[in-house]
């Protein structure tokens, strides 16, 4: 089969999309505290997303001659938001590397390397977005002590 490495790899990337769909949705029903305020969105509209990615590829993938899989990937599950967004990067980098993979497997010139390639540049501004809200986490306050009682 002429798409056969191709097919592999984005079976791959499919599984990754189904288990980003639980994952965001996890991390969206257990985001607490004022972080609930901030990210609880995000990971509501990752989850869609994810889900709007796989239905994609999986039409891909039929289209190319070939069965979409239905195993998901490994689901990463944390309570603390920082490693929920951790968890999250890992996930998408992930699908990052088995959409650039998809598309090395591309002999010639073929319209699936095209949608590939869009694919590949929507992962990596979801790549981008969570490296963004990782750095707020690592902003620190410093504080000064006044006592005040002392005269």
């Amino acid at each position: 089969m002429e798409y056969a490495k191709v097919i592999e790899h984005l079976n791959r990337a499919l599984s990754i999309e189904y288990s980003a769909v639980i994952q965001y949705c996890q991390h969206s029903a257990l985001v607490e505290g004022t972080d609930r305020m901030v990210y609880e969105k995000f990971f509501d509209e990752a989850s869609l997303e994810a889900r709007s990615h796989a239905k994609k590829v999986s039409d891909w993938i039929v289209s190319l001659g070939g069965v979409p899989t239905i195993e998901a990937a490994r689901i990463l599950q944390s309570t603390e938001v920082t490693e929920m967004l951790r968890q999250d990067l890992k996930t998408e980098m992930e699908a990052l590397q088995a959409y650039k993979d998809a598309h090395a497997a591309v002999k010639g010139e073929s319209p699936i390397k095209y949608l590939l390639e869009e694919q590949i540049m929507l992962e990596q501004q979801d790549v981008w977005e969570i490296e963004k809200f990782l750095a707020m986490h690592k902003l620190s306050v410093k504080t000064k002590t006044i006592d005040l009682a002392a005269s």
